[in-house]
């Protein structure tokens, strides 16, 4: 394992989870490991047991935390002023740290990637990027960060306190947080990068339910009883929410995705809203663990012909 301290100060630190084997964490590091701005990364690995990378800057043992977690510590032990909170199934092109590190020039808070789906010949994997990832899809119209793989300046985490590691159960509701607090964030094309989705359909039903589950435990968190209730008895609204959400995103991008794709995204919508319905009873703590089947291990879920 290299010590982070061999790196003069990095400028941005990619957070990359490991808890599974390291095979699932192995197509992410080489393409870390070739970006053309290599020198100005360091590669932090988040595992439950100790590993000796040679792809990695800083090793951290975790134990059995949960991702969540996991990223807080990661956030707190790195080294670099800015933080990407990386996913194993999301491979960045070469000059993706480059082109981050040109706009953090101009000052930005946080800038995110410009996304394509990784494997685009399954109408299950185009389903899930148009509804996880859509928003993301050049030409890129809106300002707000996916809560993965994107660059924030990583004190505007650590001043979120104890609380950090509870709102990085889903990433994506902190960043619009932070914007609302006034942080200054946008996109860059060129920063892009492949994001692969599962093709094996019990997997990619089970990856939004448990995504889903996340979402609702962290959007109530503050909520009364009722509204609880209310909210999970709506499910059938939030997944024609979720659906019309990826009908947009689809029509704004043909001719990359087929018409079929939205016969699946449809499941995959309900998945996801009954997912929030799960979330808003049980409450955060008691879906951690869940959300955990969402994010880590995408790829054993990848048709073996469409792996990276």
């Amino acid at each position: 394992m290299a010590s982070s301290s061999a790196l003069k100060r990095p400028r941005i630190s990619v957070i990359v989870l490991a808890l599974a084997e390291f095979s699932s964490v192995a197509a992410a590091l080489r393409a870390f490991q070739n970006q053309t701005a290599r020198h100005e990364l360091e590669i932090v690995v988040l595992a439950r047991r100790e590993m000796n990378l040679d792809e990695a800057d800083l090793v951290l043992v975790v134990g059995d935390s949960a991702p969540h977690e996991a990223r807080a510590l990661g956030v707190v032990r790195a080294s670099g002023d800015h933080v990407v909170l990386a996913e194993d199934h999301c491979l960045p092109d070469p000059d993706w740290a480059q082109a981050l590190l040109d706009r953090l020039e101009e000052g930005w808070d946080g800038v995110g990637p410009s996304m394509r789906s990784g494997n685009p010949s399954s109408l299950w994997a185009q389903a899930a990027f148009v509804l996880g990832y859509g928003e993301w899809i050049p030409p890129l119209k809106s300002p707000r960060l996916p809560g993965h793989n994107a660059v924030v300046r990583r004190q505007l985490l650590l001043d979120r306190g104890d609380s950090l590691a509870d709102e990085l159960l889903i990433g994506s509701l902190l960043m619009r947080d932070l914007q609302r607090g006034g942080a200054r964030f946008c996109m860059e094309p060129r920063a892009a990068m492949a994001h692969y989705d599962c093709t094996v359909v019990p997997w990619a039903v089970l990856s939004f339910l448990a995504i889903g589950s996340g979402f609702g435990a962290q959007r109530s968190n503050r909520w009364s009883l009722l509204m609880r209730l209310g909210f999970a008895l709506a499910a059938p609204l939030v997944a024609c929410l979720h659906w019309r959400r990826a009908f947009v995103h689809w029509r704004r991008s043909q001719p990359l995705f087929s018409p079929w794709a939205m016969v699946p995204a449809a499941v995959l919508a309900a998945a996801w809203a009954l997912g929030e319905s799960i979330g808003c009873c049980l409450g955060a703590r008691r879906v951690g663990r869940w959300v955990e089947l969402g994010e880590i291990n995408r790829l054993a879920h990848v048709s073996p012909s469409e792996r990276p």
